[in-house]
């Protein structure tokens, strides 16, 4: 499983002082028939602040699993992969299927995925409540389908809460119809005026007369943020409505005035630490010691804390923080230094920091925000093959793309692991050239060239072109050794399947046994349980039924319900429609046909659908037999 911070998967914990909301926290309880529950308004809002109070009270006896989301999380495998590891808080054997598949060295396809999670999740004892918090980072539209997936076939275990700034692309609208949707949006949020009386009196520690909370709530517009800085702005002065009255205009024109006046009543240290640490995502007290060139980090971290200062703590210990997102983002629009020292140099600190950590994709992040090519390139260049078989190629991509062209043009194992990136995402015309310099540059190193030739084979059976794949995946062969079982796996499974296109079963036959030989040596779950899927059909095509049967078994408990085993469903139900075994026939062939109506495979379902209606007319169903023919 891919590094991840467990403070993303703990639920916040509550400010004491807090305002409570009953008013809210009422509207949060679904129907009985509620599916998700959306918070979603604009940033300073108190969106979290209202579901961390909703849970804390305990208003609902549901177990939860939590998950705050970053910018980093766009990416459909590794969001999965997070979503899995949050799920498991409540359940620890939950998604093991999924992350089977996600582990092994070549992951299906994500509707596999997401539909073993959803099986598994549909087999759970008891209910529980699922949190995507920060989900407006979320801009991959591969995540948004995975979602609205698991949405459309949502079992009852799971009540799914959404907190947002902005509305996702899901079937919002068919939710609500349907009064599957509870709804809390930025009009419900503002606080009153009595809400605004108790957040300056408990939390920030202010005696305000009543007209000047009205003056407050007006010029805010019950805007927490906006209340919380004009707080903060405010300790310490003598002629409070003088001061109140001194700010009005946009929301944008406030913060800017506002933030100004917090920052200027900090110590200059205080400030200096503000600025440099604002390009974390997450603030603990060994990083920003690196970042910032100081040992007392964790003094200021309590510090902020205790002075409400817009940090978040992520954790009970309070080890891990977090600024608030829109004190996060306006302190970035500031200059970050206040000493002759390089905008890019507290990137470079956190990278190192991040590394030696083991935490990868973090340091690799700070490395390209530093502009430091080389060392970017070298951090990426140990991990990229790592991200490849995790299946988190947005991610791998988004790093490769952000490097300058020679930085990549010059490492040719970075050019095939783009290509094999860009390829495995559909951008075939996009791949080729990285694919043919990775090619020229490899110099005599066969070992590296055969994994090339590997990337090129499977980029031109993509592209249709089964001949060329025939001819570089030969070539792939001849040259990978046998100490590298995966390269040789996915080789002789492209050449399995280029053989199976043009007809030539006796070829096809011999590299799906290669492949499935190696694929067991490598652990790859995925080229096994597609090789085995089409050996099963060679065998029944060549008369070996008992032993066709076998495989697609052998294909389908490897597999499930997985789209790479349609051909052994279909198959199986064909030989078990042959034998009058015609309940699980029919059984196999529905699976193998929504199996292969998801992958396209036009082939294979033509099979199915040929199949299925014999065996309806069989049953005397003529007229189920001719809409299936139709």
């Amino acid at each position: 499983m891919s590094t991840i911070l467990t403070t993303k998967l703990h639920v916040p914990p509550l400010r004491s002082g807090h305002v409570a909301r009953p008013r809210l926290i009422a509207k949060l309880h679904p129907g009985p028939d509620g599916r998700i529950t959306l918070v979603s308004a604009p940033a300073g809002y108190g969106k979290t602040t209202l579901v961390v109070e909703w849970l804390a009270q305990g208003s609902t006896e549901l177990k939860v699993a939590w998950l705050s989301l970053d910018e980093q999380d766009n990416d459909p495998a590794r969001f999965l992969t997070h979503l899995i590891a949050a799920m498991r808080q409540v359940n620890q054997r939950l998604g093991e299927a999924t992350l089977a598949l996600l582990q092994a060295p070549q992951p299906p396809p994500p509707e596999a995925l997401i539909t073993a999670l959803i099986n598994d999740l549909a087999s759970l004892p008891a209910p529980f409540i699922l949190v995507l918090d920060d989900y407006h980072v979320i801009h991959e539209m591969g995540i948004h389908r995975q979602l609205g997936f698991l949405v459309e076939h949502q079992p009852p275990q799971v009540h799914l809460v959404i907190v947002t700034r902005e509305d996702p692309p899901l079937p919002l609208a068919r939710l609500r119809a349907r009064g599957q949707m509870v709804g809390i949006r930025q009009e419900d949020l503002r606080f009153s005026l009595d809400e605004c009386a108790a957040f300056l009196s408990q939390v920030m520690g202010l005696e305000v007369d009543a007209s000047d909370v009205a003056a407050l709530e007006r010029r805010t517009e019950g805007w927490i943020a906006g209340l919380q800085l004009a707080g903060l702005s405010m300790q310490g002065r003598d002629d409070l409505p003088g001061y109140i009255e001194a700010f009005t205009g946009s929301s944008r024109y406030v913060l800017d005035y506002l933030i100004g006046e917090v920052l200027e009543q900090q110590p200059a240290e205080v400030q200096d630490f503000l600025l440099k640490t604002s390009i974390l995502g997450r603030l603990a007290a060994g990083l920003c010691d690196a970042v910032v060139q100081r040992d007392d980090s964790q003094r200021i971290l309590q510090t902020l804390d205790q002075s409400n200062l817009f940090v978040v703590p992520l954790d009970s210990s309070r080890s891990w923080y977090r600024y608030h997102h829109l004190f996060a983002e306006l302190l970035s629009q500031r200059p970050r230094t206040t000493q002759a020292v390089s905008e890019t140099e507290p990137h470079r600190r956190a990278s190192e920091w991040f590394a030696a950590e083991g935490l990868l994709p973090e340091a690799i992040h700070h490395a390209l925000a530093a502009a430091d090519w080389e060392r970017a390139a070298d951090l990426i260049g140990g991990e990229s093959i790592t991200m490849l078989r995790r299946g988190e190629l947005s991610t791998l991509l988004g790093w490769l793309k952000a490097l300058p062209d020679e930085a990549v043009d010059k490492r040719p194992e970075l050019s095939r692991d783009c290509g094999w990136a860009l390829t495995l995402t559909g951008q075939l015309d996009a791949a080729e050239p990285f694919l043919r310099r990775a090619e020229a540059s490899a110099g005599g190193d066969d070992a590296l060239l055969g994994t090339i030739l590997v990337a090129q084979a499977y980029h031109l059976r993509a592209q249709g072109d089964n001949a060329g794949a025939i001819e570089r995946g030969q070539r792939a062969l001849d040259l990978l050794p046998e100490s590298d079982p995966l390269s040789r796996s996915l080789v002789a499974l492209t050449l399995g399947l280029a053989y199976w296109s043009r007809g030539n079963m006796e070829e096809a036959e011999k590299a799906l046994l290669e492949a499935d030989r190696t694929a067991q040596q490598s652990r790859n779950h995925y080229a096994r349980m597609t090789a085995l899927s089409y050996l099963g059909v060679i065998q029944a095509i060549h008369g070996g039924l008992r032993r066709a049967a076998e495989m697609c078994r052998q294909a389908i408990q490897l597999g499930g319900q997985s789209p790479p085993v349609a051909p052994a469903h279909i198959e199986l139900g064909a030989l078990l429609y042959e034998w009058n075994d015609l309940e699980s026939a029919a059984r196999h062939l529905q699976i193998g046909i929504e199996l292969s109506q998801r992958t396209g495979n036009l082939m294979i379902l033509s099979d199915g659908y040929r199949t299925l209606a014999m065996l309806q007319q069989a049953r005397g169903e003529r007229e189920a037999a001719l809409a299936t023919l139709q």
